[in-house]
């Protein structure tokens, strides 16, 4: 294991690495992304990032990540509004690192992990499973089932022969 620097803050120091033989390098670390990157979006928090992999140079000689990426965003409930724990997991194989030179010290996670996490945040999420009690003024949810039967042409038939 090499000793790479690897702050909160997504930057690796590659000092150690770039001198060493070897092509690859595992990951294991955290990585807390500002708040900047998700003010704009549905995200209303984010946990720590874990980050588990390996990155390595590919046969062209260009910086290549391998990476389980995991952590929970936290969104607002589609139907309730509460703030709800939204889990993700990208998987990254064979990813190429743009703009990276050998000769650099230090690598920015923060990029890479914000382009694949932001495609992870679902359009609409709810945690709500029984719809039963969803209403308002003048409406209601309802399933359907019971659409298909307040629909049917033969309803009116059907209660005027007493079959329901």
């Amino acid at each position: 294991m090499y000793n790479v620097f690897a702050g909160g803050d997504g930057m690796l120091d590659l000092t150690n690495w770039n001198s060493q033989i070897t092509s690859k390098m595992p990951l294991d670390l955290e990585v807390v992304l500002d708040s900047d990157y998700y003010q704009e979006t549905e995200i209303q928090g984010l946990s720590p990032i874990h980050v588990n992999g390996v990155i390595y140079w590919n046969d062209n000689d260009e910086l290549t990540a391998d990476l389980q990426i995991t952590g929970t965003m936290k969104l607002l409930d589609a139907i309730d509004m509460q703030e709800v724990d939204y889990p993700f997991a990208v998987t990254l194989s064979e990813e190429k690192i743009e703009n990276f030179k050998k000769d650099q010290n230090t690598l920015d996670l923060n990029e890479l992990l914000w382009e694949n996490i932001v495609l992870e945040i679902p359009l609409k999420y709810t945690k709500v499973e029984d719809f039963s009690n969803i209403q308002g003024t003048g409406w209601k949810l309802i399933s359907e089932e019971d659409q298909k039967q307040m629909n049917n042409p033969f309803r009116d038939l059907k209660s005027k022969l007493g079959e329901e």
